[in-house]
């Protein structure tokens, strides 16, 4: 079934998404007790509530998930690593850019709420399952676990310690301290393993198109998870399943249709429902024609120099753009090459570039990573070579590269692979221990505390158990 471009009444009525309130922890009292056997009676309207979270996800201009919105982890990570120059003086994302970040930030804000709305959706939606008169496809307590561990994996590498909730009351919600990081992963984890033996293989639920989370999609996240854990055996295991199932996926050879709703290589995309562009990473970043300043983000000096000079991805995924009126080129990213859209019917039909989430070359490089740290290196060189070859377009490493060689490949393959893509280099740089000694030299007012985001200003003020706030603020 295919998302739908209309509200869906049940959802809304069970999860209270057209709520004004802007804290999303201290949500008013569900009313679960009124829809609970209207919205669960049947799998036709559960699956309307399961399908309000995608489209929550995908359609407000400040979510997380919004690709290049002003709540996105895309932006929000982008400008507080070594890959987005920040082109204006706005101050909220000029204080990203230059890593002098205040709690009462409203990029972080955006970030923050849009991610524990949707966990609020999901813990929501959890709970009327298991309230249903009647057993339903267990699929949708596997879509739930996967969206509330996919929006606390982006809270938790971008905060830190975060308060964990599980449940839709209020009066306990309102309450919560912040548990820490490994909490959180413990729940990530647990979720995406009970979401995995849940979940169905293929994508037949969502008529061929990779828009619904499978049983694919949750092994593709708890991969990324394992190896953030230094979890080697396990991130390599997981993510050869993936490899593998090569009757779902492939390395696309054609750089221009990775990101495209028919790439062989996504696991999982968001398909775009805003009524003007396709997706918003590409209205975000593509200047219009006629403007006469910079273009609000482009790409920095760094990145732009780990490529390759005989990298196809610099050519495909970079294009430049100068002022009119102007002589000085800008690069900016150009994965997605559609900057706005119609709404009308022969117009969304036509959409063909889809939010593209997660994707085939991070396991190859998944796996590549947790190889070289258990010794494997000629496996290791193996999945690297896979994405500089066919992505690339670049002789394959040696075998015999030497361990640090290998490693310092990885990194450099992970920046111009990932570049514009949900905060990967900034969660790589912090993991890898990084920071500092990278964005000290890229940035000028760099300190030590900036790793992590403030806890939101308006969040302290409503729950003082959130208290202490991060480092550094």
């Amino acid at each position: 079934m295919k998302l739908p471009y209309h509200p869906i009444i049940p959802m809304l009525a069970f999860s209270g998404l057209l709520a004004s309130c802007s804290d999303f922890l201290t949500l008013d009292t569900p009313k679960s007790e009124i829809v609970a056997t209207t919205v669960f009676g049947s799998d036709a309207t559960a699956e309307a509530a399961v399908l309000a979270i995608y489209r929550e996800l995908a359609i407000t201009s400040t979510n997380f998930a919004g690709g290049g919105s002003t709540g996105s982890i895309t932006v929000l990570a982008g400008l507080s690593a070594d890959e987005l120059d920040y082109n204006l003086e706005v101050a909220q994302p000029l204080a990203l850019y230059q890593n002098m970040l205040q709690p009462d930030n409203t990029y972080l804000s955006n970030c923050w709420s849009s991610a524990y709305y949707v966990i609020h959706l999901a813990n929501s939606l959890l709970e009327g399952l298991a309230q249903a008169p009647t057993p339903l496809d267990p699929a949708f307590r596997g879509e739930a676990l996967f969206l509330r561990a996919f929006a606390y994996f982006h809270l938790t590498n971008a905060f830190g310690d975060v308060p964990l909730v599980t449940g839709t009351d209020y009066r306990i919600n309102n309450r919560l301290p912040r548990s820490s990081t490994d909490a959180c992963y413990r729940l990530v984890e647990n979720d995406l393993l009970e979401a995995i033996a849940l979940l169905p293989d293929g994508y037949a639920r969502a008529d061929g198109l990779r828009i619904r989370a499978n049983r694919s999609v949750a092994q593709a996240l708890l991969a990324r998870v394992y190896l953030y854990g230094a979890q080697w055996a396990r991130a390599a295991a997981t993510a050869s399943q993936l490899i593998d199932a090569t009757n779902h996926f492939a390395l696309e050879t054609d750089l221009g249709k990775v990101f495209l709703k028919t790439s062989r290589e996504a696991i999982w995309q968001l398909k775009p429902i805003a009524t003007s562009m396709e997706t918003r990473e590409a209205n975000t970043v593509i200047p219009l024609a006629t403007r006469t300043t910079p273009p609000i983000y482009s790409l920095s000096a760094g990145l732009l120099a780990a490529f390759d000079p005989a990298d196809r991805r610099r050519a495909a995924w970079v294009d430049a753009f100068t002022p009119r009126g102007g002589t000085t080129p800008y690069l900016y990213p150009a994965k997605y090459k559609v900057r706005t859209s119609t709404n009308t019917p022969e117009a969304i039909a036509a959409r063909m570039e889809y939010s593209t989430v997660l994707r085939l070359a991070e396991q190859y490089l998944i796996r590549a990573e947790a190889r070289l740290r258990t010794g494997d290196l000629h496996a290791a060189a193996e999945d690297l070579n896979a994405i500089r070859v066919q992505h690339g377009g670049l002789p394959p490493l040696d075998a015999g590269t030497a361990e640090a060689a290998l490693s310092e490949a990885i990194m450099r393959e992970r920046a111009v692979e990932f570049f514009y893509e949900w905060g990967h280099r900034w969660f790589d740089l912090k993991r890898w221990g990084l920071a500092d000694a990278v964005l000290s030299t890229a940035k000028p007012h760099w300190k030590t505390t900036a790793a992590l985001f403030p806890v939101p200003l308006h969040e302290l003020d409503a729950n003082p158990n959130l208290l202490p706030q991060n480092p550094g603020y």
